[in-house]
């Protein structure tokens, strides 16, 4: 099982549902078991633990469309070693949340921010890919972003769009183009466009030059003059100044605007209220919606405003008791806030009316999964008849592992191992027949396996635990190892009378020892044999016996020589 995780993070941007998608389908093709979360509204999900598993119908639809569904949201770098309001260790508070959900891999889209903070994550020892998105293309290590494509087509078209009001008006239309503290979104959309004077902050502007530029084309008779600005445009005279002074001339030009948008804000005071009477029978209206409710309550549990939520939602079941949705929803917003005593009926009365609805399943798994009531996890999948639903969740089904070798009698020495283990999947055992776990047993090791090297009788017990922690039964096997003597040693010359210097020779097999005297009492304390042995004159008996190496003997096996030169 790889199990990866996705967010966004910072500005909108075009392509980012895109590249989630292309993620996605990339490993479904090249991983069997493939479990991804989606983190909601960026690193807020990732510290707050708010998150969703995806389905491959999350990803269906979404090529083409805009913004992110996971929702983004800003969180400065310089801001993350920083606690939040109640304390919290923002970087400990990612890394539990990485650790909890059993992460391989978090894949992170994001722009100069996020890439320092996926770089921060890294440094603390996850496993980041950092997918470069911004349309301004100025994050180090890249050629070209995700976005920046995107919005330079719509620059451009709305340069385009401007040209014929300008050349109609005999104006200059100045065309302010983002892109922050770089110029490349208002380059290529500048000369896509056609723009006739392109400003960037690379390079500091002379204003009169841009005013001789537009004489010139004044004198050739182009009455108009289109200028693309960046947003980071800056005069030479500005760029000249020290940083002090620059930030100070920056901070009195803004409070100009502001003035002028609040003078501008109260001319138009009266036609909002005006506009509040007529839409106030609207918003009446939309009380009594189901969908208005359902939607709210989604946007306030975004916000994390789960009492809000809740009340939200209370209306929606007034309005439509039977729906399934507000009710998931409702006992999701329960389990988070550790009343799942409360979520526990609503999703059982969900499944027990709907035994197909996946969603309901899946989160009283993962709320079972909370309390590590492992029991019930295994009786609601096998109670469960919806193949659709075992197929969804069966990271949530612990087998137990194929045994290599049954119980049994063995004259020799076995080895046992464990075959058709799914990826994450961990193996402890016992010898003695107490009942393994954890904290009591030995962790199958597939390199070494499990070696039964002595005699005796072993009760080996056993039991997996998946790649959520969640076990499987406990296994039991009964071995008993009785390790074979060795036959008798067979000894060359047979037994007769010599009348030459003969040689006594014994064969001895591998993994033995051989022992010989010259009487019919040969033990291991005779003498060892390392070689041919020379025949004594007269009559002798040779015996010999052999031991192996699990010191088992053999029976004695004996030749009678009469030798007389």
């Amino acid at each position: 099982m790889l199990r990866i995780g996705l967010l966004t993070s910072g500005g909108d941007c075009q392509a980012l549902n895109a590249t989630m998608r292309g993620v996605v389908k990339g490993l479904a093709n090249n991983v069997k078991d493939l479990e991804v979360y989606g983190f909601m509204n960026g690193y807020k999900g990732l510290i707050y633990s708010d998150y969703r598993m995806l389905s491959a119908k999350d990803f269906s639809g979404i090529l083409t469309q805009g913004g992110t569904i996971l929702g983004t949201s800003r969180q400065p770098f310089k801001l993350m070693r920083t606690p939040d309001a109640n304390g919290l260790d923002k970087v400990e508070a990612m890394k539990h949340t990485y650790h909890k959900l059993l992460l391989d891999c978090l894949v992170i889209l994001g722009g100069n921010g996020t890439q320092k903070t996926a770089n921060l994550l890294r440094e603390e020892g996850l496993n980041i890919i950092h997918l470069p998105k911004t349309i301004d293309n100025d994050i180090y290590g890249t050629d070209m972003t995700f976005g920046f494509y995107s919005a330079v087509n719509i620059a451009s078209d709305a340069i385009d769009c401007i040209h014929t009001t300008a050349s109609s008006h005999q104006r200059v239309f100045i065309v302010e183009v983002m892109g922050h503290k770089v110029g490349w979104l208002t380059l290529y959309a500048g000369i896509a466009s056609g723009a006739d004077v392109i400003l960037i902050p690379e390079i500091p502007y002379d204003i009169e030059k841009v005013c001789e530029a537009i004489n010139r084309r004044k004198e050739r008779g182009s009455g108009f003059t289109i200028l693309a600005v960046a947003e980071g445009a800056i005069a030479k005279e500005d760029a000249a100044l020290p940083k002090k002074e620059l930030k100070k001339r920056q901070e009195e030009i803004r409070k100009k605007k502001r003035r002028k948008y609040q003078i501008f804000g109260g001319s138009i005071a009266a036609l909002i209220l005006l506009a509040g009477v007529a839409s106030f029978a609207i918003k009446r209206k939309e009380y009594n919606s189901f969908d208005m409710q359902m939607a709210q309550a989604e946007s306030e549990v975004t916000n994390k405003n789960y009492e809000s939520a809740l009340n939200y939602l209370e209306r929606a079941l007034e309005l439509q008791p039977d729906s399934t949705s507000a009710k998931i929803l409702q006992a999701k917003i329960y389990t988070v806030n550790g009343e799942e005593e409360k979520a526990l009926p609503i999703l059982s009365s969900v499944i027990e009316k709907e035994q197909d609805n996946v969603s309901a399943y899946g989160e009283l798994l993962r709320l079972y999964e909370k309390q590590k009531d492992y029991d019930s996890i295994k009786s609601l999948l096998d109670e469960c008849d919806n193949e659709k639903v075992k197929s969804r969740y069966e990271n949530y089904i612990c087998e137990v592992p194929v045994i290599s070798l049954n119980g049994g009698t063995y004259e020799k020495e076995q080895r046992i191992d464990f075959t058709a283990m799914k990826y994450g999947t961990k193996v402890y055992y016992t010898l003695d027949g107490s009942e393994p776990d954890k904290t009591n047993g030995t962790r199958y090791d597939s390199d070494y396996g499990i070696v039964l090297s002595e005699e005796g009788e072993y009760t080996l017990k056993y039991i997996a635990y998946n790649a959520k922690g969640i076990p499987s039964e406990n296994k039991e096997e009964v071995y008993k190892i009785e390790f074979k003597a060795p036959d008798a040693p067979k000894i060359t010359p047979d037994s007769g009378q010599y009348e030459k210097a003969t040689k006594i020779r014994i064969a001895v097999p591998s993994g033995c020892t051989a022992y010989y005297a010259f009487d019919d009492t040969v033990t291991t304390e005779s003498t060892r044999y390392t070689g041919p042995v020379e025949m004594p004159e007269g009559e002798h008996i040779f015996s010999a016996i052999l031991v192996n190496k699990n010191g088992k003997i053999s029976l004695t096996a004996s030749e009678t020589y009469v030798f007389y030169q």
